[in-house]
């Protein structure tokens, strides 16, 4: 049993060691040139928890972590990240509560040089302890509040979510929810975790970055970091006066975002770039202190993005690595437990639009430029690391232009469009083009919405429940804002299958420009020429097997009704396509070896008999799957046809590599390897909408009932609440637009302008307007660097020649910590 200054001391030391040992912890990391994330994290708990060593029953004691008079008063500011915890103190017994009694008054004084009594310093403590709490709760509330208003995601974006999730092997979905400005993170609430994402940020992501940015979040919950992150806060709460404590902490989180960035990188390396180009644009730091959530974005994030876009894959010393977890053990020897931190969520900036254009253009010019200055910012931009790093300037300067614009582009698109007064409107003169649009895409989208509507009311009328689940899902479905939701926010791309449809297969190889036109992406061209190299090969090879299995089949006992199909079949040269698409896209040789190859395994599986040749029934079954398969595709292909017909209209013309894949999408292996993947392009209107109702419902005899997990239940009556929410916001923003439409007089114009389709265009024209921002921040960048004399590019300037030489100096030093293991 402990008097009071034996606690003192005790505490004292515990102090001290924690300081000694997060010093020797960072000094050890460094000269190993330890990189495992995994290492970071069981080296900085074994410093942290080893504080709790030497007094095993600090849990139950109010001194704990206490300074004696030989330590100078804690400050108390600027904690960072403060655990959600508070000191439980429990009652001393008589004998240590006298013994504590004796203590003081037996002369336990202030020394010589001022330092409090034991008694104020346990005093001080627990002052800090409280105020820790109670910062604690109120960054917890703030959290809970936040996430409150926060709304269930886009159909689409959850169903990538559940996907990934699927892949984890998680057993339930997790939520996927839409905040203002809060996120991407993962948090915990009282109802579950859910991962929160911002609305304007995300929807600006690719396809591609979104799933990123979702699979390492997704791996912060398969890791449990949000629990061990609190678990490891409570533990540095007990030195909530000691800054080391807290930057060990810091470390954690660092050691845990780059855990999971690993994650995403081990996927693929297309994975790591979506991830890090997602970061870039996740860039503005948030103003709060938030417990049990994980974040995407993390700490650091020039560091992760420099690590994921790197090709060098980190390599580090088995002897230095056993080291450093030699040392972790050595300092976990009574049995505790190895804990994680993760990283508070940051708010994000609005997305940028491509300039890969203009930089193809600037670097074609540099190239014929003698100055040596010139030409070494020319191979700059060419690195990766010199993109990302104008990119991220760019970015920051347009960021004010696109706030502006948010706020008045409704505006401003109708006041470019329309001459409107108080009581007319009419459109102006070079506007005849916006017209045609909007009228065309209003008369497919009442057409689509009259089938749709037609859809949800029948879907409606068969779905039975009396509870309130079952009666505000019925509403939706009945109402047009249920149908009009629906179309807008998943199934008009289904409905017109057009450059969507062909996004997953395409977008791994081709990206937009300013124009709204599509290249090819910089880091997909060696292996698109690779197939466009096979084009004129793979038509000789698809010509001559539709040649040689029409005469084979030809053969074919006529008897029989498999035979029959299968002469069918051969007949039409899509079967040939269908064939050779598959090895022409995973860029495997096409040759024409691979006819006789294919025609030899066929009479390998025939026999000769007297009416002609004949496929036992054993053998049938590898040759009725492909017939099955191209059947299917075949009831799609004149929907699929007109949709690439369409893509292609939108790929630039401006390079030779562009113009050749153009002509492959001519042709029918691409149609037939492009169609294998869009399974819903000829489905009928129910089909689609029970694509997104499908996992809300349950069928029996014709009838539909909601489903009877309770959690689903309430994450559907959630969803459709906000969905309705959602409408009625989009009515009232809508509002300048319906106005013109009640006072122009064109009554064709009018009824497109009131139309889910005529409201998507003026959407779409207000996302080139804010995507425009950007291009004009490049553009006044351009001008500010670069001049002509005598059609040859230069420096404008002194200033323009330093501005260049920083992004060099910036790309060279990220080029540096991509050569360098150190964490």
């Amino acid at each position: 049993m402990f008097d009071t200054s034996s606690l003192v001391e005790l505490l004292l030391w515990s102090t001290l060691r924690l300081s000694l040992l997060v010093f020797a912890v960072s000094c050890v990391l460094r000269l190993s040139r330890v990189v495992s994330p995994r290492v970071h994290r069981w080296l900085w708990s074994a410093a942290l928890l080893q504080s709790l060593i030497l007094a095993p029953w600090v849990v139950s004691l109010p001194v704990l972590d206490l300074p004696t008079a030989t330590v100078a008063s804690p400050a108390t500011s600027a904690l960072p990240q403060i655990s959600n915890t508070r000191a439980q103190p429990t009652q001393l017994t008589d004998a240590q509560a006298q013994s504590l009694d004796q203590s003081i008054a037996g002369g336990l004084r202030p020394a010589a040089w001022g330092n409090p009594p034991p008694r104020m310093l346990i005093a001080i403590w627990l002052v800090g302890c409280g105020a820790v709490s109670v910062l604690l709760a109120a960054s917890q509330w703030t959290v809970w509040s936040m996430l409150r208003r926060a709304v269930p995601a886009r159909a689409a974006w959850q169903a990538q979510l559940d996907g990934l999730a699927s892949q984890w092997g998680l057993r339930e979905s997790v939520p996927l929810r839409v905040h203002h400005s809060l996120g991407p993170l993962l948090a915990r609430s009282p109802r579950g975790y859910r991962i929160i994402v911002p609305r304007g940020p995300w929807e600006q992501l690719t396809p591609g970055q979104r799933q990123a940015v979702l699979a390492h979040e997704l791996a912060h919950l398969h890791r449990g970091d949000v629990w061990k992150s609190l678990l490891m806060r409570l533990v540095a709460a007990a030195h909530w006066f000691n800054p080391l404590a807290w930057w060990a902490v810091a470390k954690f989180d660092e050691a845990a975002e780059w855990s999971c960035d690993a994650v995403v990188r081990q996927q693929s390396d297309r994975s790591a770039a979506n991830l890090a180009a997602a970061l870039l644009q996740l860039t503005a730091p948030s103003p709060l202190v938030r417990l049990g959530v994980s974040s995407a974005r993390g700490n650091h994030v020039g560091i992760r993005v420099r690590k994921l876009v790197s090709s060098k894959q980190d390599k580090e010393s088995k002897t230095m690595k056993f080291i450093a977890l030699g040392l972790a053990a050595s300092m976990l020897v009574f049995g505790l437990l190895r804990v994680q931190l993760v990283a508070q969520a940051q708010t994000n900036p609005p997305a940028a639009a491509s300039i890969q254009q203009e930089l193809r253009a600037l670097l074609s010019t540099i190239s014929e430029s003698e100055d040596d200055l010139l030409q070494d910012f020319g191979e700059t931009l060419q690195s990766r690391s010199g993109q990302l790093i104008l990119e991220d300037h760019l970015r920051r300067e347009s960021s004010a232009a696109v706030q502006e614009l948010q706020a008045n582009v409704i505006d401003m698109i109708l006041d470019e469009h329309f001459d409107v007064t108080e009581n007319s409107a009419r459109l102006k003169t070079g506007s005849e083009e916006l017209r045609e649009r909007l009228v065309a895409a209003g008369k497919q989208s009442q057409q689509d919405m009259a089938d749709l509507l037609t859809t949800c009311r029948n879907l409606a009328e068969r779905l039975h429940g009396d509870d309130e689940t079952t009666g505000l899902v019925r509403r939706f479905l009945e109402s047009n804002s249920g149908a009009t939701f629906l179309y807008l926010s998943v199934l008009r791309d289904r409905m017109q299958p057009g450059m969507a449809m062909f996004g997953k297969s395409l977008g791994k190889v081709m990206a937009p420009d300013t124009d709204g036109t599509f290249h090819i992406r910089p880091d997909a061209q060696e292996r698109v020429q690779a197939i466009v190299d096979l084009r004129e090969t793979a038509e000789k090879v698809c010509g001559r097997l539709h040649q040689e299995l029409a005469s084979w089949t030809g053969e074919l006992t006529p008897d029989d009704e498999f035979n029959q199909r299968l002469k069918e079949r051969a007949q039409d040269p899509l079967l040939a396509a269908l064939i050779v698409a598959e090895p022409l896209f995973e860029k495997q040789s096409v040759r024409m070896s691979m006819v006789h190859q294919l025609l030899d395994q066929l009479d390998s599986l025939a026999v000769d008999t007297a009416n002609g040749l004949e496929i036992p029934a054993e053998s049938r079954q590898e040759i009725t799957r492909l017939m099955d398969r191209f059947d299917a595709i075949q009831a799609r292909v004149n929907v699929v046809r007109q949709a690439l017909a369409e893509a292609r209209s939108k790929i630039s013309t401006s390079g030779n590599l562009e113009q050749e894949f153009r002509r492959l999408l001519e042709t029918d292996v691409a149609l037939m390897a492009l169609s294998q993947g869009t399974e819903m392009a000829n489905a009928s209107a129910e089909d689609l909408v029970m694509s997104v109702l499908g996992e809300a419902l349950e069928q029996s005899d014709g009838q539909l009932t909601l489903v009877k997990n309770t959690d689903m239940r309430e994450k559907i009556h959630e969803q459709v609440q906000n969905a309705m929410r959602e409408m009625r916001v989009a009515r009232r923003k809508a509002g300048p637009v319906r106005d013109v439409a009640e006072t122009i007089d064109d009554q064709e114009l009018a009824d497109a302008l009131r139309s889910p389709g005529g409201l998507l265009v003026i959407k779409k024209l207000a996302e080139k307007k804010l995507s425009d921002a950007f291009h004009r921040t490049y553009l006044d960048w351009h001008a500010e660097m670069f001049s002509e004399d005598a059609g040859q590019l230069q420096f404008r300037g002194e200033h323009a020649r330093q501005l260049a030489q920083d992004l060099i100096d910036r790309a060279q030093e990220m080029d540096r910590e991509l050569s360098n293991n150190d964490f």
